[in-house]
């Protein structure tokens, strides 16, 4: 619906026309695919999660949902930020994107104390906090290793650089996107596997043969976690049953026949995602 690009950014490639976003998608794509990239990735995942996990084991109760949000958030915006775990800008971003994500499921009505209402202001926030890396950057000439950089950084064909608003939509929609799915999958896949304990325990049997093969301390890599074949299975069974994403919108772009059924051009579709998945 239109009304959402109010939250996710007129740049956003939810929103792009079919030539822009793919102009877009193939700048940016090449920043979070690739075994460099994808290592780099790695090293973060290890290490906060060896922090978060230390955190976990000094607490009586810990509520996971919130702590497995706060775990993949620190994650993804000290990859695409640099930010430290803990830091204040995380904290803000975990409570505006969390508005967002209730935005994006409401009825877009912009009164006041709406989830809709609370998400564009959230979004406003989430703007200005990036912006301000982003000149602050340019200030000092801070060359920073990470995904804002790289946005930053980037040239297209014709020699032009992203805009302000492509980088912060673009980059947004990754930290909004990745850690929000990424925190939920994450939940659902313990709870399976609290529910099945052969294969919980089949599970620890891989990891404990590539930690066999390991010195001790040395750091986990991404040719370690290709070699997790049982545990990629766990996590594709998992979005099977619990799609994270579970619906969809499309527009059509022509007459088509659905059903016996012959819906005019630019009618909205709804997509069930989780009835596709069990089907």
């Amino acid at each position: 619906p239109k009304s959402k690009g109010r939250i996710l950014g007129n740049k956003s490639l939810s929103f792009l026309g079919p030539q822009e976003h793919k102009r877009l998608r193939r700048l940016t794509s090449t920043l979070i695919n690739g075994d460099e990239v994808l290592s780099k990735y790695v090293s973060y995942v290890e290490r906060f999660s060896k922090i978060e996990l230390e955190s976990w084991s000094k607490k009586d109760q810990i509520i996971l949902l919130k702590e497995m949000l706060r775990l993949t958030l620190n994650i993804i915006a000290g990859n695409f930020l640099s930010f430290e775990p803990g830091c204040l800008a995380i904290e803000v971003l975990q409570k505006d994107f969390r508005d967002v994500n209730l935005g994006l499921r409401s009825l877009g009505i912009m009164l006041p104390g709406t989830p809709f209402n609370k998400a564009v202001k959230a979004r406003r926030r989430i703007v200005d906090l990036l912006q301000k890396e982003i000149d602050d950057r340019r200030m000092v000439s801070d060359n920073k290793d990470d995904m804002l950089q790289d946005l930053m950084s980037l040239v297209d064909e014709e020699g032009k650089h992203l805009t302000d608003e492509e980088i912060i939509d673009v980059l947004a929609g990754y930290v909004h996107a990745g850690h929000e799915s990424s925190a939920h999958a994450c939940i659902w896949t313990i709870y399976f596997l609290q529910k099945n304990p052969r294969v919980y325990q089949k599970l620890i049997e891989e990891h404990r043969r590539i930690c066999e093969k390991k010195k001790p301390q040395e750091p986990l890599t991404l040719a370690d976690c290709r070699s997790m074949t049982y545990l990629s299975k766990v996590v594709d069974e998992t979005l099977r049953i619990v799609n994270i994403a579970p619906m969809a919108f499309r527009q059509a772009t022509r007459d088509v026949v659905f059903n016996g059924v012959m819906p005019p051009s630019l009618s909205m579709f709804y997509a069930n995602v989780f009835s596709l998945s069990l089907s």
